[in-house]
């Protein structure tokens, strides 16, 4: 929003100056004459930080979780083991010992199955492997060397879970599920099955997998990009104010959120409280100590904070001294030596200094002429408006008012068409300059934030010591989505 513009409008309350005639000579006029010069006065606004929250998304790939547990899996399961085995044959008790090995080995690509808050993925496994009977008899029966062939399928229930000391982890459970029996019949009803024996090495085996896929994710250095990251964060407005501005977001509390499985990645959500002003000028974004994470808080992520846009009364000088100056009415009637706009608690003084150009080889006229106005905000239009227009005058000549008599239809037509400034088309530039703000990851140290809806409202107009002072709100839906792939060990 650029000073230029509002002042432009505040051009067209001033014009009011030049209608003496109307003012002075009507007795029945609606504006309140003043009696001096109002004094000058004024309090400048405070804006507190306001409390908001960060959706923080930390997401992890399936093809992340997917290749942590491959590595787990390269390795083939291999066993052997023998046993004594004895059948009745007829009255008598034939015993033998059986011997057997076997190597399981993975024989195709995992597969996801996206459940509510878990993913489950399925690993087709193959049992391979040869059983016999010791001895020379079983040798010369061929019953040394048998072939074995199983097939099943190994699951893992996976679940993202972020402990408080910030250290992300994959909460898994395995099982396992055999689609044939590793059963083999060597002679007669002599039969082997290897099932008990697989079992036992590979709920082994399973332990080991499920701790190895519990801490693939590296949790020192997630704390440390972290860390990194929990500071002040500066980020560049364009307001078109002289000075820089800058949204500053400080994260305060961290709070740990629900966790789901997305279309393709495992998702845990935190909730930062943050603190949210703009500043200007520019200060350091220091390291703030980190917190432990603590229980859910209800409530989307939405930060809210108030804007304040400061309109000098130099500019404002300047600007209506130059448009009053280009009238045509100026040059021929009247000049303006001078204007002045200062606060005067509540209200805003325009101090007009003129003199008559007409008349002035015949009866100089010289004076200073007052008006009084009371900038108002309304939030539900998103305009700013100008009331209670009160007037004074010094002048040393009665003659004046048939001077400025034939400009007062085109200043009071000035007036009412300037009197409100409807400030929605600045509003929406100012909405899109803080969204290309809190979407540029160069301002938050690579962090991609999002925003979404967001909504100014013109809150209240302050006349300040040097400045209009305009304050609006701003409201958004923050959410940072940060993939945690690259910290798998």
């Amino acid at each position: 929003m650029k000073p230029r513009l509002i002042a432009a409008a505040l051009f067209g309350c001033t014009l009011l100056l030049a209608s003496m005639y109307w003012m002075f000579s009507d007795s029945k006029t609606r504006y309140v004459q003043l009696s001096e010069r109002p004094d000058r006065f004024s309090s400048d606004v405070q804006l507190p930080p306001q409390p908001g929250t960060l959706g923080l998304d930390l997401q992890i790939p399936y093809t992340v979780i997917r290749n942590a547990l491959q590595q787990t899996l390269d390795r083939p399961q291999s066993g052997q083991g023998e046993k004594q085995t004895c059948k009745k044959i007829l009255f008598n008790n034939v015993c033998a010992t059986v011997t057997w090995q076997y190597t399981i080995t993975q024989t195709g690509a995992i597969t996801i199955d996206r459940q509510d808050s878990y993913v489950r993925l399925g690993i087709p496994l193959s049992l391979e492997g040869t059983v016999g009977v010791n001895g020379k008899s079983a040798r010369l029966l061929g019953l040394s060397s048998k072939d074995i062939s199983a097939g099943l399928l190994l699951y893992a229930n996976v679940k993202t879970q972020m402990l408080r000391n910030w250290c992300p982890v994959l909460n898994n459970t395995l099982e396992f599920s055999w689609i044939d029996e590793p059963e083999i019949r060597i002679a007669g009803d002599l039969s082997i099955n290897l099932r008990k024996a697989a079992d036992k090495a590979l709920n082994k085996r399973k332990a080991k997998l499920e701790k190895q896929l519990t801490e693939a994710i590296d949790c020192g250095e997630f704390r440390d990009s972290v860390k990194r990251q929990w500071k002040t964060h500066h980020l560049p407005l364009k307001l078109g104010t002289r000075s820089p501005a800058y949204v500053a977001i400080s994260p305060q509390s961290a709070h740990i959120g629900d966790s789901k499985a997305l279309q393709d990645a495992l998702q845990i959500s935190i909730e930062i409280s943050t603190t949210t002003e703009v500043v200007t000028p520019l200060s350091p974004g220091n390291a703030l100590p980190l917190p432990d994470l603590t229980d859910p808080i209800a409530g989307p992520g939405t930060v809210d904070f108030n804007l304040l846009l400061k309109l000098p009364y130099e500019d404002i000088n300047h600007l209506l001294l130059r448009r009053l100056s280009e009238t045509p009415d100026n040059t021929q009637k009247f000049k303006i030596t001078s204007v002045e706009v200062y606060p005067a608690g509540t209200k805003l003084v325009f101090a007009v200094q003129f003199s008559n150009t007409a008349m002035s080889r015949f009866l100089p006229l010289r004076g200073e002429f007052f008006i009084t106005t009371t900038p108002s905000a309304r939030p539900q239009s998103n305009t700013l408006s100008f009331d209670d227009i009160n007037y004074t005058r010094i002048v040393n000549s009665t003659v004046f008012n048939v001077v400025s008599a034939t400009l007062h239809n085109r200043i009071l037509d000035a007036l009412r068409k300037n009197s409100v400034i409807d400030l929605k088309p600045h509003l929406t530039r100012l909405e899109n300059s803080v969204v290309r703000a809190l979407s540029d990851s160069s301002n938050t140290s690579g962090l991609q934030i999002s925003p979404s809806a967001p909504v100014v409202k013109l809150i209240s107009v302050n006349p300040e010591t040097d400045a209009l002072a305009i304050v609006m709100n701003l409201s958004t839906t923050l959410k940072a989505a940060v993939q945690l792939e690259t910290l798998i060990k």
